[in-house]
């Protein structure tokens, strides 16, 4: 199941720069509907972690492209298959870790940068480039590249004027972990971000992305149960109401803003 690998964030601090299916009209010559991973800002020479057990399958400067880079190759929980690939790019300097060599989750595996083609260009674009891949299915729109952030063990916070770093996921009066048909959701406590999809699944495709504070509560019209994961539907679009036991969105009781 894409629900067996469970992802450590690859940097301490987690700032996002542009996310999955950013900007189609820049990798639309790459064969892409738009950005195959997501993009954490941070300060030139921060460490950056393996986000799973894995073995270094590739490695080395692509200078038009990714220009210091490491991928990994993963197995999820349970599988012998090596059926997953993580990419680290943009690195200050080589990676120090060998080709065909094992790493664990977290372990150092190289420092954040600018190297290959970063936007701006110099040290101000500096940022990792961080990409999840499932090699079973190299046939979605994104070449089997598919959205990190549902499979990280910690969800990611942006960090600014309003938001939490830490989630604190606490319940309160009009404030929910029980949904219903009918019931009006939003984005939980923390959550800065959050993808609306074409099925309830990590795979389906990107329709829209939910930032905080811009959004508006949602009339949930179906739900799916995955196991212990919960998507809800409201119109065409699928969102993740509670992932890998993190809860992105709650009930509230706020009706005349629903949609």
């Amino acid at each position: 199941m894409l629900s067996s690998i469970i992802l450590s964030l690859p940097l301490n601090k987690i700032i996002f720069t542009q996310m999955f299916g950013d900007n189609p009209e820049s990798y639309a010559q790459y064969g892409l509907p738009g950005h195959n991973g997501i993009d954490l800002a941070g300060a030139i020479g921060d460490h950056i972690y393996a986000a799973f057990d894995g073995i270094v399958i590739d490695l080395g400067f692509d200078p038009k492209g990714y220009g210091n880079f490491v991928v990994l190759s993963h197995k999820s929980s349970g599988n012998y298959i090596y059926s997953y690939k993580t990419i680290y790019a943009h690195m200050d300097e080589p990676t120090p870790v060998s080709l065909y060599s094992k790493v664990n989750s977290e372990d150092f595996i190289g420092k954040l940068g600018w190297s290959g083609n970063v936007i701006p260009a110099g040290p101000k674009g500096a940022h990792l480039h961080f990409g999840l891949r499932n090699l079973l299915r190299l046939s979605n729109v994104y070449k089997g590249w598919i959205d990190p952030v549902p499979f990280f063990s910690s969800p990611p916070f942006r960090e600014g004027p309003g938001l939490s770093s830490s989630p604190p996921f606490r319940e309160g009066p009009g404030v929910g972990s029980y949904v219903t048909v009918g019931s009006i959701v939003s984005l939980a406590n923390g959550i800065s971000y959050l993808n609306m999809r074409s099925s309830p699944s990590v795979t389906g495709s990107t329709i829209y992305s939910l930032m905080y504070p811009s959004h508006p509560p949602f009339k949930v019209d179906e739900i799916y149960n995955e196991g212990l994961n919960i998507w809800v539907r409201s119109g065409i679009y699928w969102m993740a109401f509670k992932y890998n036991g993190v809860l992105y969105m709650h009930v509230i009781d706020e009706l005349k803003s629903a949609r």
